[in-house]
């Protein structure tokens, strides 16, 4: 994610690789996260939901498919999930630097 002072609260972005701008991270019907290249579509765009415990992590909703979230499986895997809530779906961003951010998981 690029920008300053970003407000993440209640909010859709494009996550976007560092290294590589042009990919950002989709949700297709086959409901398998990745990393995609083309035209941009809605299933890319990626809804910040405050997780309510004034921690600043956020459950990342993919807005086309709601309710699927992102989830980390023991920090090595990333895949989409529909069901009840738990912590491993819960990230929070780092700044780093020009305005890029780390996208780190909560649990």
């Amino acid at each position: 994610i690029l920008g300053k002072a970003i407000e993440f609260d209640n909010n859709s972005f494009f996550i976007t690789n560092y290294a590589y701008k042009q990919a950002r991270l989709a949700l297709p019907s086959n409901l398998k996260v990745i990393s995609y290249e083309g035209a941009y579509h809605e299933d890319q765009l990626w809804y910040m939901k405050p997780s309510g415990y004034g921690d600043g992590c956020y459950y990342m909703e993919n807005v086309q498919r709601i309710p699927y979230r992102l989830v980390s499986q023991n920090k090595e895997y990333v895949f989409a999930y529909s069901g009840n809530h738990h912590h491993d779906q819960l990230w929070k961003f780092q700044a780093v630097k020009d305005g890029a951010y780390y996208i780190v998981n909560c649990a």
